[in-house]
């Protein structure tokens, strides 16, 4: 990961999580778990049912993104799962790459952060 940008502010989650970097890790580790298929869920969002499933999916990624210090992924969510909402197809395939690639970002700097 570069020095210059790091997809996961540890320093700030730690500080929601009242300095426990054994909970930020349990988290962290948790989030891999839970997202590790999402990038195919945001990739697809041609039907209602696959709609309602990628919007369900960011709306849990806003706050689970945000606690372990994931800013830009937690407001890329945010911004996607309104496109969703409010139908705004055309603003979709935009949001759903940048999240994909942000949360790409994520899962790597997690791995680094806390290695098996």
């Amino acid at each position: 990961m570069s020095a210059e940008y790091l997809p996961v502010d540890r320093a700030m989650a730690l500080e929601k999580l009242m300095n426990n970097a054994e909970l930020h890790q349990t988290l962290c580790g948790m989030f891999l778990q839970r997202y590790a298929d999402a990038e195919t869920v945001f990739s697809l969002w041609q039907t209602e049912e696959q709609m309602a499933a990628a919007r369900l999916l960011a709306h849990s990624l806003v706050s689970a993104a945000s606690m372990i210090g994931a800013n830009q992924l937690s407001v890329l969510a945010r911004q996607f799962e309104t496109a969703l909402r409010k139908q705004e197809l055309e603003q979709c395939p935009e949001c759903s790459e940048a999240i994909r690639t942000e949360l790409a970002k994520v899962m790597v700097c997690v791995r680094e952060l806390y290695p098996s």
